[in-house]
């Protein structure tokens, strides 16, 4: 975690930077939040207080966003991109979001602009949905375009399992398919 609850905590992380840079002056070190790395959790980091320490320092951030879409039992076929996916599930009357190409844009810029504000580099350490979302080929173009449009390096999560196939793109879209589909003219999510 990042979010200290008490100044042991943060000195602790600080003398663990301490002992990298003894054997490692160049490579940068790269910090999470916590949330698990959750785009959110960025303005509760203290990335100035790590600064203060070393300067040669990059944040790693997470993008499932909205998860009641992204994830598959969260999801159980309700929602689709592009679409609305509302923000608190099992209400009666919830509100919603759009979810499309120019709200993955809007989202990921937040971290581009806290970036810029911090004066520290930012990339995007994980994003993906489950290959089986209707629309999951046309979610992952958005954040792949946004991230290209906002100069953001970011890195798919594909995940190859023979327990769990909900993130292994190379099975395709297609929930009953557990083989490889190898022809990109056949696997849109290879494209």
């Amino acid at each position: 975690t990042t979010l200290f609850r008490s100044p042991a905590e943060l000195t602790t992380y600080i003398e663990l930077m301490k002992s990298v840079r003894e054997h490692d002056p160049a490579t940068p070190i790269v910090i999470e939040p916590s949330f698990w790395g959750h785009l959110d959790a960025l303005r509760l980091l203290n990335i100035q207080a790590f600064l203060k320490h070393d300067s040669n320092l990059v944040v790693s951030f997470h993008f499932y966003e909205p998860r009641f879409m992204t994830q598959r039992t969260k999801n159980g076929g309700r929602f689709k991109f592009p679409g609305s996916v509302p923000i608190f599930d099992n209400v009666k009357y919830p509100d919603t979001i759009h979810w499309d190409a120019d709200q993955v844009k809007n989202q990921l810029s937040r971290a581009t602009e806290w970036a810029k504000k911090q004066g520290v580099p930012v990339f995007l350490g994980e994003f993906g949905i489950c290959r089986d979302i209707d629309g999951s080929e046309q979610y992952l173009d958005a954040i792949i375009t946004a991230c290209l449009e906002l100069r953001l390096s970011g890195f798919l999560y594909s995940f190859r399992d023979k327990y769990w196939d909900a993130m292994n793109y190379e099975f395709g879209a297609n929930p009953t398919n557990y083989f490889l589909v190898k022809d990109e003219d056949e696997n849109e999510l290879m494209k």
